[in-house]
């Protein structure tokens, strides 16, 4: 049984969300739209338990690939002036590539 707030809720979500999105709750939920609309919540709730985790392991994963191309480029590190980003041959060819960089190594 739902309290009054989780029908509330259900109910947004049930407005909001495209018939494609809840296809695959529905499925699930053999066509039942509370459940579905439950399922996708928990899904929701799912993911934000997750995100502190994912973020740590995307910036070990941002400084070990550094690490990576710095040696692969014989890069010294001078107090982080020196990057790979700034290796000869460039390591990133496309021009939106290049664009990125120039912007991230600016701030």
């Amino acid at each position: 049984m739902l309290s009054s707030a989780q029908e509330a809720y259900l109910g947004r979500l049930r407005f909001q969300l495209t018939e494609a999105r809840l296809t695959p709750y529905l499925k699930k939920a053999r066509g039942d739209v509370d459940c579905a609309l439950a399922r996708y919540y928990w899904n929701i709730r799912l993911c934000k338990a997750f995100y502190p985790l994912l973020q740590e392991l995307e910036i070990a994963l941002r400084n070990n690939l550094d690490r990576a191309f710095a040696a692969a480029h014989h890069v010294t590190r001078y107090r982080d002036v020196v990057s790979w980003l700034d290796s000869t041959p460039v390591v990133v060819v496309h021009k939106e590539g290049q664009e990125d960089i120039a912007r991230a190594k600016e701030n």
